[in-house]
């Protein structure tokens, strides 16, 4: 595992600013992709605003072999199937926590939607 850490500047409705930090993970230098970060901790002046963490409870992901796992195009395939996809912005491989375990997934990014379609055939 290795993790990221991110920060930005942050005004707020007072006009007053502060900072956002948000750690991502990353196993074998792809990300690991859940709803929202990691830990996410929203600092004004001296204060910390907000603190979110959902770390989850696994092990490494279960390898696959390269020939198991399906390529770009098929997931694109999927993806326009099964959310009837029209433009695509971005896709990328990367994983993804179901049921406790880390599993392949490739993301499309569509206009403001994310599909995740699982990465690996299943025999």
């Amino acid at each position: 595992f290795c993790i990221f850490l991110f920060f930005e500047v942050v005004e707020y409705e007072s006009g007053s600013y502060g900072y956002s930090f948000s750690f991502q993970m990353r196993i074998d230098g792809y990300p690991l992709v859940m709803e929202k970060d990691y830990i996410t901790i929203t600092v004004e002046g001296t204060q910390v605003r907000n603190f979110y963490r959902k770390v989850p409870n696994i092990d490494r992901p279960k390898q696959h072999r390269q020939d198991q796992i399906i390529s770009p195009i098929k997931a694109l395939d999927m993806a326009v199937l099964s959310q009837k996809i029209e433009k695509v912005d971005n896709i990328y491989q990367a994983y993804t926590v179901r049921d406790d375990l880390i599993i392949p997934v490739w993301i499309i990014e569509s206009s403001n939607k994310k599909v995740f379609i699982q990465a690996y055939m299943e025999w």
